[in-house]
């Protein structure tokens, strides 16, 4: 498989038509800084917030796009009909926790998944991509695999929040919180065709002890790199961390232990795309690469060196209400499939995008 393909080969962003802090995810999500305001004053901080907000987001749009990435950007603004409760979903901001795009040995076909997600979390997919990818599996182009179903029990797996995989998406990453269900991860993995002795699950936890919400904020992988907090993971047994360790020195060249401090700064937030060159851009936040440790700096400083990049956006509102930093903003596809054609697909949605528009 050529590194073009195990890497990401566009990546998709949705615009909310409002973004403020959520206070029903805020419950679990200690990332998220919403406490101590009444409602006079969170109503005038969210107008404010909102407005920079959007224009954080913008500004990766373009940051993005001037590294030579595809970028696909959907804006709930510009949707038809638009209700006053999708007037109101801020975390749709965050697209890679309700769906996903694979390629896959067992499927022709890219298979989507729509992930259950958690209350709070729900109806976040513009309507236009949801018809989109519906349309397309009526043509036979794409499988659309729904576990939206799961809600109604109370069962909720975030996408790429909840799961980190592999950069060739053979293997995945779960630590285990209310936003994750092993049954629906069994699920998936028998259509992804990653067999049980390349799941990882665990369960985390910092100096609060409270699990951390999202895999995706303290673990993520590049080709030939993965950064871990590792010292706050917790397996069923010495056995299975010894697996897990041995796992992470046959598959990474280098391995980043991050601090907890690294993690509240974001350091485990950020996601390896590929430019349309074929070229690794490493895509993080300011606030994470000034979390960063100086031998992890230059350790990804290492790895990133012509003709390879990263780009350190400024996205600390967005950070600061949401509790998520850059590989929140952005879902990509997911490729196991050695013959994998990206180009249909890619097509298919920068037929709806609007990356350009409001810039």
């Amino acid at each position: 498989m050529s590194s073009r393909l195990q890497l990401k080969a566009c990546v998709v962003l949705v615009r909310p038509f409002r973004f403020y802090g959520n206070t029903i995810t805020a419950a679990d999500n200690e990332l998220d800084n919403l406490q101590g305001l009444d409602a006079a004053q969170r109503a005038d901080w969210e107008q404010k917030a909102s407005r920079k907000a959007l224009a954080e987001h913008d500004d990766v749009v373009r940051a993005l796009i001037s590294r030579g990435v595809a970028v696909v950007r959907l804006d709930w603004a510009l949707e038809s009909a638009l209700t006053e409760q999708q007037r109101n979903i801020p975390d749709s901001i965050f697209p890679n926790n309700s769906f996903s795009i694979h390629y896959v040995e067992s499927s022709p076909v890219p298979v989507v998944f729509l992930w259950p997600m958690s209350a709070g979390r729900r109806n976040e997919i513009p309507t236009s991509l949801l018809t989109l990818f519906f349309a397309l599996q009526e043509k036979g182009s794409l499988m659309v695999v729904d576990f939206r179903s799961y809600e109604a029990n109370g069962q909720a797996l975030e996408g790429t929040g909840a799961l980190v995989f592999s950069p060739d998406g053979r293997t995945v990453y779960m630590s285990s919180s209310v936003r994750t269900s092993e049954p629906v991860l069994d699920l998936a993995c028998n259509i992804l065709g990653i067999p049980k002795e390349n799941r990882f699950v665990f369960t985390t936890g910092g100096s609060t002890g409270k699990p951390i919400y999202h895999t995706n904020v303290m673990m993520w992988t590049g080709e030939g790199i993965c950064a871990v907090y590792r010292s706050g993971m917790r397996f069923a047994s010495a056995a299975e961390a010894a697996r897990f360790d041995a796992h992470l020195v046959a598959t990474y060249k280098t391995i980043l232990n991050l601090s907890e401090a690294e993690i509240n700064g974001f350091a485990g937030n950020c996601l390896e795309v590929c430019t349309t060159e074929g070229n690794r851009l490493l895509c993080m936040s300011q606030a994470a690469y000034k979390a960063l440790s100086e031998p992890h700096k230059q350790a990804i400083d290492a790895m990133y060196k012509a003709p390879h990049s990263k780009v350190v956006m400024n996205i600390g509102q967005i950070e600061h209400l949401g509790g998520g930093s850059v590989r929140c903003l952005l879902a990509a596809p997911i490729v196991a499939r050695r013959d994998a054609d990206l180009t249909p697909l890619v097509s298919s949605l920068q037929s709806l995008s609007v990356a350009k528009a409001r810039l």
